[in-house]
């Protein structure tokens, strides 16, 4: 929401469709990644994968949505850093929220003894999903500490007039 305001704020920016550009070579590259290894070529397995879920992410979901999703797991960070134990933990919780965008990490099954289909969520391997975040990471990572840097700004700048309202009241008699 507050990414998305920040484009708002500033639709004219040429950042967006640079950031957006920046996506799409992302998923140029893994669509070679993956053409190659189904040619035959030899490949890596994690890279393999991780290029699969871009793609699959990429022909679910905008690239505007994407880039949002990404900023704002930046943002988060930037607000609560306790909340990711590493920068490991935060690179796994960024690529989980990017799949999450689809139902490309979910699959079901079922289950025999209540009837019913249940919905069941499968991580990649750690290799592949440290490689998917690093992609995510190059590609928006700088535009995501520095958003997060503009927000940090204007709310201590928030703070600090808040602060200066509160003095002047106190000085009233």
């Amino acid at each position: 929401m507050r990414v998305a305001a920040r484009q708002a704020k500033n639709p004219n920016n040429p950042a967006w469709s640079l950031l957006q550009q920046r996506w799409q070579t992302l998923v140029d590259s893994s669509m070679e990644t993956t053409t190659a290894y189904q040619r035959g070529a030899v490949s890596i397995g994690y890279i393999v994968k991780a290029a699969e879920q871009v793609q699959r992410v990429a022909a679910a979901v905008s690239a505007g949505v994407v880039l949002e999703t990404t900023l704002a797991m930046y943002l988060l960070r930037e607000e609560r850093p306790a909340r990711f134990q590493s920068d490991r933990a935060f690179a796994f919780e960024l690529a989980r929220r990017v799949r999450g965008l689809t139902d490309c990490n979910a699959g079901t099954y079922w289950d025999a003894k209540t009837g019913k289909a249940k919905r069941v969520y499968r991580d990649l391997t750690p290799k592949a999903m440290e490689h998917l975040a690093a992609q995510l990471a190059a590609t928006f990572g700088g535009a995501g500490v520095f958003i997060a840097g503009l927000e940090r700004t204007e709310a201590d700048k928030a703070r600090e007039d808040q602060q200066a309202l509160c003095k002047a009241l106190e000085a009233l008699q």
